[in-house]
């Protein structure tokens, strides 16, 4: 286009931010920024949005503030792109800091600002904001929203608030199956393997069909509260009944579940007979019940797996076996 020697308008740019978005090329992004400058239309609101949620997009957040910081006066949008961005990648003290600042500037937060700032109060557990912004979001009138809902249910939970997220959900009228999965999930997060066996046997009830999802926080909630047999049962039926493939995140709940049990055996036959390489989040489960049976031989060539996977979980590991000399030589061995 500029080729032929015509100059690409604003809407052009907008259509190709989006795109570079999409696919979370930042590199051309960045080349498409300078030229946005070179023609002055990053002044331009629509522009300047476009590059800020492109830039979230891509997850980098740096970028995306100084975009977000050049605009005059940033609308709604462009607020509502950078707290996304902020929860997206788990900085949540930032997304609080910008809702913050955004109340400070008189701009009323809508139905996208909750559902970002809700996300970053479940991932912070922070039970206290949490309920500052539900209540809030009472007075909106948004809680009857479904998707705020589901949020509001997801935030209570992980904050360890599961009275609340239980009622929140019964007063839901259209449960999507990732509603579901989220009480369950928070059930499990707690240990609380009967309630989260309750909601499943309520969804099977209901016609609604469990999914990978459900299984894994069906298998975290026996995890965390030692229910071997009905874990290996759960995992069973997920593949046999429910005709589902067992994925990763499946395996290291079955595996971590053998560890704790002090069934090393199990574990590492279950590790071998997985149809994918082990990730790190196995070989960490393994050595955890290494150090608490006092397998050092296991315990070094699950090292060894680890660290030729990442080199950074080496300090991890020397605190992990710092409990006595011998592990700590054991580990540099």
């Amino acid at each position: 286009m500029e080729i032929q020697g015509m100059v690409p308008d604003p809407i052009t740019h907008l259509h190709i931010l989006k795109a570079c978005a999409t696919s979370k090329d930042i590199i051309y992004g960045r080349l498409l920024h300078y030229n946005i400058m070179r023609l002055g239309y990053d002044a331009t609101p629509h522009v300047g949005n476009a590059l800020v949620d492109m830039y979230c997009k891509c997850e980098s957040l740096a970028d995306a503030r100084c975009a977000f910081q050049y605009m005059a006066k940033p609308p709604l949008e462009a607020w509502n792109a950078l707290i996304g961005g902020y929860a997206l990648v788990g900085q949540a003290e930032e997304a609080f800091e910008l809702f913050n600042k955004m109340k400070a500037s008189k701009l009323e937060p809508g139905k996208v600002t909750y559902l970002s700032v809700l996300k970053a109060c479940a991932a912070l557990a922070a039970a206290e904001q949490g309920r500052a912004i539900h209540d809030l979001v009472q007075q909106k009138g948004l809680e009857s929203d479904l998707f705020v809902a589901s949020s509001l249910v997801d935030m209570h939970a992980k904050c360890g608030n599961l009275r609340e997220a239980q009622t929140l959900f019964d007063k839901i009228s259209i449960r999507s199956v990732v509603t579901w999965n989220t009480l369950i999930a928070g059930y499990a997060l707690h240990g609380q393997a009967e309630e989260a066996l309750r909601v499943v046997c309520q969804m099977e009830s209901e016609n609604i069909c469990l999914n990978h999802v459900s299984f894994v926080g069906l298998l975290s909630a026996c995890c965390h509260a030692g229910c071997l047999a009905e874990g290996c049962y759960f995992f069973s039926i997920m593949i046999e009944i429910y005709c589902l493939l067992a994925l990763m995140d499946h395996y290291c709940n079955i595996i971590d579940m053998f560890g704790r049990a002090g069934l090393l055996e199990e574990a590492v036959f279950v590790i071998k007979g997985m149809p994918f390489e082990p990730n790190t989040v196995v070989w960490k489960a393994l050595l955890g019940a290494c150090r608490v049976c006092s397998d050092l031989s296991l315990a070094k060539h699950a090292t060894r797996s680890l660290n030729q996977q990442d080199r950074g979980m080496f300090v991890l590991l020397s605190n992990i076996y710092a409990a006595g000399d011998i592990w700590a030589e054991d580990v540099e061995a």
